[in-house]
């Protein structure tokens, strides 16, 4: 059922980020050129767009810098998922596994609860490929004991290719990870793997400047972290890399590269890597309280081309009968949701408080309020400041996500929240308008 339907001109019309992405369509190489003529007018073609050492920036599309953070990201293992080889090859041979979606019999989701497949014939890579998106996300996790690891991933359209995860499971398990497809005996990744494996995983709030706040056409604000998964040709063989953009520096932090040898197959043609942006559920998904999960925003650079995911090229699967799907603009933009969507899941509340008003400004106070049963480590608020402009904070951090929208997370000593325990933080504003107040929310 679809609760809120917005097709591509209303969502087109309602993110600005959207109209700017028809910018970057490049040209494709002839059909009828050889490999080799393809790969080299796709590798130019890209390098022409943004140099090597450089991706797109989110929100301009500009060129933008790529820092190596291999080293801080390869301290993050604080813990690993079964292996997704393991779990898809155990769910494959299960009743529930939907053969028509099961194009290559090794390689195959446990389930799709939600997403995009890519369509036979459709995307093909042969040099490079780039598949940003901006991926819904719940630091403090989901609101409940999830029964069943859930993830939400994507491939990039190749066989060995990277897929990065957000990775739920419990009430504790709430994080990002990277699984490499390319690991073999000749190419061991990171660690020494030699078969398809887990690089890392971390928790999603571990690194707060890789994560914003962004509404969605129906208005509903998400807290999302926007990646680039890249599988390039190399003298050698091929390259896997994976980067996060960085909210703080304006930048993109290069958290994992992998350099194998060996040939790729050509997946439009064979079936492999053949989901796009998906939720991949390992245990039924009717009778739990997920919240909204989707991807915004997806683009697929192969060999030089700007692909926005459209129905031509793709297909949109699910959700289940009992959940609403909340937006989509087929098929680069979509969220689905079993709660009522843009409903919080979280166990806090905050109301805020005007404390003073002198005419030209204001001061509030907004309380933070644990109404659950147990306690939490941290929490995080949403600010809106409408219109009026921030000045002078107290008794927390206030990271600005976009104009007028802040993100404000704990100190050390008022992030943990007993049951039915409360803290406080505040701030000042001018007024810039009639409608000045600010508005707080919960994830």
């Amino acid at each position: 059922m679809i609760r809120n339907s917005f097709f591509a001109a209303s969502v087109r019309g309602s993110l600005s980020i959207t109209a700017m992405l028809a910018l970057a369509a490049c040209g494709a190489a002839s059909g009828t050129e050889t490999d080799s003529a393809s790969r080299a007018s796709a590798l130019a073609t890209e390098a022409a767009s943004c140099p090597p050492g450089t991706l797109q920036n989110p929100d301009t599309l500009q060129c933008a810098a790529v820092v190596d953070q291999r080293a801080r990201a390869g301290r993050a293992r604080s813990k690993l998922p079964p292996s997704l080889e393991t779990l898809r090859a155990t769910r494959a041979r299960g009743p529930e596994r939907k053969q028509s979606l099961a194009e290559n019999p090794d390689h195959v989701p446990g389930g799709i609860g939600a997403g995009v497949t890519y369509k036979s014939g459709a995307l093909r890579v042969t040099s490079s490929v780039t598949l940003y998106t901006h991926m819904i996300v719940y630091p403090n996790g989901l609101g409940f004991d999830v029964p069943a690891d859930l993830f939400t991933t994507a491939t990039n359209r190749t066989e060995k290719g990277v897929e990065v995860v957000g990775w739920y499971r419990e009430a504790g398990v709430h994080e990002i990870g990277v699984f490499d497809w390319s690991c073999t005996p000749e190419s061991p990744c990171v660690g020494g793997q030699t078969q398809p494996s887990w690089i890392w995983t971390r928790p999603l709030s571990d690194n707060a400047c890789q994560l914003t706040e962004m509404a969605d056409v129906t208005g509903a604000r998400h807290q999302t972290l926007y990646y680039a998964n890249t599988t390039v040709a190399t003298a050698g063989g091929w390259e896997n890399r994976v980067s996060f953009w960085n909210y703080c520096t304006n930048q993109w932090d290069n958290e994992y590269v992998h350099a194998y040898t060996g040939t790729q197959q050509d997946c439009s043609a064979t079936g492999c890597g053949w989901w796009g942006p998906i939720i991949e559920n390992f245990s039924p998904l009717e009778d739990q309280p997920f919240p909204q999960l989707g991807f915004i925003d997806t683009r697929l650079v192969h060999d030089g081309v700007t692909s926005r995911l459209p129905a031509s090229e793709t297909d949109f699967n699910g959700p289940p009968a009992t959940w609403d799907l909340c937006f989509i603009d087929p098929n680069t933009s979509w969220s689905t949701s079993q709660i009522p969507c843009g409903a919080s899941t979280t166990a806090w509340t905050a109301s805020l408080t005007v404390n003073s008003d002198w005419g030209t400004g204001y001061c509030g106070q907004v309380t933070v309020h644990n109404g659950g049963t147990s306690t939490i480590p941290t929490w995080t608020v949403s600010l809106t400041m409408n219109q009026s402009t921030l000045g002078n904070t107290y008794s927390a951090n206030f990271q600005s996500t976009s104009a007028g929208h802040y993100q404000v997370t704990p100190l050390s000593w008022n992030s943990s929240l007993a049951p039915n325990a409360s803290a406080l933080f505040g701030f000042c504003a001018n007024k810039t308008g009639t409608n000045y107040l600010a508005t707080v929310s919960t994830p």
